[in-house]
């Protein structure tokens, strides 16, 4: 099935905003890591989502666009609010009882519970565009062409390339990224929750 103009025109800013802005904070640009070397270890756990805040913007913006044309088919709690809340509360929990060690010699348990929601916040701005957009702008094609695109569109988004040239390993990347797409695609599919789907990340 053609794309049609409209969804391709999405995807496009969808994209350059995510793979822009996101990687001004992945690649420390205008100054921010000598600010990021200052701060204490975690505040800079706390501000890691800004480095997937490019894809945050990205897909609010699509995905206005996206529903002005037709019913989206995701949401923050699908099909079940009680199942999604236990799902990304879960992982804070037990983060939180095993304790995480950091280089501040902090307490583990609350480090945990920092990193915990910290790392749940990442995964939900990563989330909500991958499979809470993407996935459904990409619905009316065919599934592996789908798998795909997404996992070359989130291969290429980390640009994991510039700083490691080996071939072997960017392929092994690529090709864990693209069977994430898939098996994240089921579950968004099965629950309609990004929620849900961001506990599995």
């Amino acid at each position: 099935m053609i794309m049609k103009p409209n969804s391709i025109t999405r995807m496009v800013i969808f994209y350059v905003i995510a793979i822009t802005l996101s990687n001004i904070f992945r690649f420390h640009l205008f100054g921010l890591k000598e600010l990021e070397d200052n701060l204490p270890q975690w505040i800079q756990i706390l501000s890691g989502p800004f480095q997937a805040f490019g894809i945050l913007l990205g897909s609010v913006i699509s995905l206005q666009l996206l529903k002005k044309q037709k019913l989206t088919k995701y949401s923050l709690f699908g099909t079940s609010v009680k199942w999604s809340l236990t799902m990304i509360v879960i992982p804070i929990i037990l983060l939180t009882i095993l304790g995480v060690s950091n280089a501040e010699h902090a307490n583990a348990h609350s480090f945990g519970l920092i990193s915990g929601i910290g790392t749940l916040i990442y995964c939900y701005f990563e989330e909500i565009g991958w499979r809470g957009y993407l996935h459904d702008e990409l619905g009316d094609i065919k599934e592996w062409k789908r798998v795909l695109v997404i996992g070359f569109l989130w291969y290429l988004w980390h640009l994991s390339f510039i700083d490691n040239h080996n071939l072997l390993s960017n392929l092994v990347f690529f090709a864990i990224l693209t069977i994430g797409s898939w098996g994240l695609g089921k579950v968004i599919e099965t629950t309609k929750s990004i929620f849900s789907v961001t506990a599995f990340t």
